[in-house]
Parts: structure tokens; sequence; C-alpha cells
């Protein structure tokens, strides 16, 4: 504030976490904390400046430290990552009806929707802001606002409070009254494998733990801890994406590849995670750790003008892969 340099200050609050707290224990609540710890900060390293903080205010409470170019994006990309695994953490029977029975501070039975993210955000670039007292009055009007709102929702500050706000696309789909092309609805793999019964809650609840700790992929967690096989996660997410597995053994020579590895960097192919293995006529096939990035599917389709045709790959493989397509490249193969 001193230094008169952009800013922008993140408030993250989980609301309904008291009533999720007090009907499955502290051991529950604590691994919600740690859940979107994880994915806050995994966001702000994806999305943000590299000096960007991060901070656990303490009970359901963060905070973010960033520049007003990316507090929209990291804001948006945390909710979309929250409300996609947060139901991970309640009963099958709480996550269908989509609210939990529980009683308030009076002591009264209620039915308390499932827990959602409300993140205030104050930056100065549309007026200043001179001390903490302007900061934290900011936020607080912020938050009462979102307060008011269902589902996730994120608000910046302006000179007058915009109703512009977030709001969870399945939300606004259910709400609306008109039906709507069905699009892809993502499903955590620890939910396909758990309803697939190939591990059990107790397995999962192991494996997450080492997720959010370590920041290993929990496919990896789960293959490492030995409850699953590659093959399991393989076929899991098979029935996920509705996109075939790519065999590593069908990986085509570097020679039959020499002029589409020179359009993709090693950079690139590392960054958006893809490899490709496989050129028939002017279709490439393209082992991707997310094929359901159209981002990507997009950006490689211009550095190469061939049309995609995407495989998916799980890490470890994919850094097999990776491995054997830059050794024969530097060997000049």
């Amino acid at each position: 504030m001193e230094e008169k340099k952009l800013f922008s200050v993140a408030y993250y609050d989980i609301d309904n976490f008291k009533s999720f707290n007090d009907k499955y224990g502290y051991m529950k609540g604590d691994s919600v904390i740690r859940h979107v710890a994880y994915i806050t900060a995994t966001t702000v390293k994806r999305y943000g400046n590299p000096h960007d903080f991060v901070g656990h205010i303490g009970g359901d409470d963060f905070v973010v430290v960033t520049t007003p170019d990316r507090d929209r994006l990291i804001a948006s990309e945390s909710i979309l990552s929250f409300n996609r695994a947060m139901h991970f953490h309640y009963s099958k029977e709480d996550r269908e009806r989509t609210y939990i029975v529980s009683k308030d501070r009076r002591g009264n039975v209620a039915n308390t929707p499932l827990m959602s993210i409300s993140i205030a955000i104050a930056n100065n670039k549309y007026f200043p802001i001179k001390n903490m007292v302007e900061l934290m009055e900011t936020i607080t009007e912020l938050k009462s606002y979102l307060k008011t709102l269902p589902g996730s929702n994120f608000l910046v500050n302006r000179r007058q409070i915009e109703k512009k706000v977030f709001i969870d696309e399945s939300y606004k789909e259910e709400n609306s009254g008109s039906k709507k092309e069905e699009k892809f609805k993502y499903k955590p793999l620890g939910q396909i494998l758990l309803e697939s019964q190939i591990i059990t809650l107790e397995q999962l609840e192991i494996a997450l733990n080492k997720h959010w700790t370590t920041g290993q992929k929990i496919g990896q967690s789960i293959i490492g801890l030995g409850m699953a096989s590659s093959g399991d996660i393989a076929r899991a997410l098979e029935s996920q994406f509705n996109i075939p597995h790519f065999d590593i053994r069908n990986l085509s020579e570097n020679g039959e590849m020499k002029e589409i590895i020179s359009k993709i960097s090693f950079d690139i192919m590392k960054d958006c995670g893809v490899l490709p293995v496989r050129k028939d006529k002017n279709v490439l096939l393209l082992a991707m750790l997310d094929p359901k990035n159209m981002e990507v599917l997009a950006k490689i389709k211009s550095l190469t003008g061939c049309t995609i045709a995407p495989l998916f790959v799980l890490e470890n493989e994919f850094s097999e892969i990776f491995d054997r397509i830059k050794k024969r490249a530097d060997k000049g193969l």
C-alpha cells in the first residue's frame, strides 16, 4: 500500500463448513481444510505470479495476495476445482440429496446445502485503498453480499458493488427451466474407482491425504499405495473420458514423426501434457494427460495443421513416453 503498487487481496470463505464439521467430525473437517489449501496453492502456482502469497487465516478462511490482472482467473479456477471435488467429502446419501440434515445454532433441525466457496476480492485498480481498515471494510462488504447468493461465487470491488458473479454452471442449468445439450460432466477419479468397487472409502481417504500432502496425482497415489493397478486406473479413466487409453507399445519411431515433433517444442509438450505418438495421413494421434482440454487441442492443431485424435495417458506413462521421444530426438533418430 505504501509503495502504491497495484495489488489484489482475495478472501476465501467456505460456506456451510460448520454444519459439515458438526455432522462429520473434526477429522473430516481437517481433510476439507487441507484439500482447500491444496486447491488454492496449486491454482495460484499455476495461474498467478511467481511472488503471489497464499495464507490460511484460520478455521475455514484463506487469503491470496496477487495482482488485479490475475485475481479473476485465480478465483474462477479455484471455484471450478472446489465444486468438482468437495462433494467427495460427503456420504453418498448426502451427495444425492444435495444437502445435509443437521442442527442449527439454536438446536433446530435444518437442511443445510453442501459446501460452497465465496471469494471476496478487493484491489486498488479502480480506486485507492489507503490502509488495512479500508481493505477490511471493502472485503467485509463484499462478503456480506456474497452470503446472499446461492452456490460458489466471487466478487471484485468497484466504485459500486457489481452484481456480476460466478455461478456454478450446474446450478444455472438446473434453474434455467430449459433443457440444454448434455455436456461433459467431470467426475473425480477417486469417485469412479469407489463406484466401481475397485477401492474402498477408507482407502480413498488415505490416498487423498497423500495427494493433498505431497501434491502427487491422485491416480499415482492410489497406485503407489498398492490399492489399484495402472490398468484399473486406465479403465476407469476410459469410462470417464469416453476416449481410448494409449498403449505405449504402439509408439511410433521418431523417424516417422520428425516433421510433427519439429513443430511442437518439448517445452510445449511438457507444459501442455501432450505427446504426438502416431500420424495417419493428416490425422495426428495425440496422447494427453487431459484429453478434454479444448484449448490445448486447438493449440496443437494450429501448430501442426493436423486433425487431432486425442488419447489419454497416465502421468507415469507420459513421463516414460516423453523421455523416449526426447532421447531419440537428441540422438537425431
